[in-house]
């Protein structure tokens, strides 16, 4: 896909996210944005982690894990997703994913598969690789490996 941002000149820069993204997502994504970059920067989230409470691994706690917890589902946290990674914001993917990792942890595959509009016969190979390259980000993130696969 096309870059959102492109340059005209070297002062004109045009961003082009309005036709892709719904207006409540960018309204939390200016939010975590101003927060970020005026008030209090979030520290990276790097694994290991020292518990499954969000407040325990994100830095500062309170204001993140408020803005990526309260009043969000799994549906807005996909779209979050999407969107921080569509503009390339590592800080709010980093978030967004660490809230869907603990949003679906101790769930079972059933509870897990609607979540992400996944059919339960995942042993057709072209609806795996159809999975996989849709989220493709978990997959990174457990190492490229799905659980009980090898690989």
């Amino acid at each position: 896909p096309s870059s959102p941002i492109r340059t005209i000149d070297n002062d004109i820069v045009i961003v082009t996210i309005t036709d892709r993204l719904s207006p409540r997502i960018l309204r939390k994504i200016t939010q975590f944005l101003i927060h970020h970059a005026t008030i209090e920067p979030m520290t990276p989230i790097e694994p290991p982690f020292p518990s499954e409470d969000i407040r325990d691994i994100v830095r500062p706690a309170t204001w993140y894990a408020d803005f990526i917890t309260v009043d969000v589902d799994c549906d807005f946290l996909l779209e979050m997703v999407r969107a921080a990674n569509f503009l390339c914001l590592q800080p709010l993917l980093q978030l967004a994913v660490l809230a869907i990792s603990i949003h679906i942890n101790g769930k079972s595959p059933e509870e897990i598969r609607p979540m992400f509009g996944i059919g339960n016969d995942l042993n057709d190979p072209e609806e795996k690789d159809r999975v996989r390259a849709e989220n493709e980000w978990v997959f990174r993130a457990r190492g490229g490996r799905m659980r009980n696969d090898g690989g």
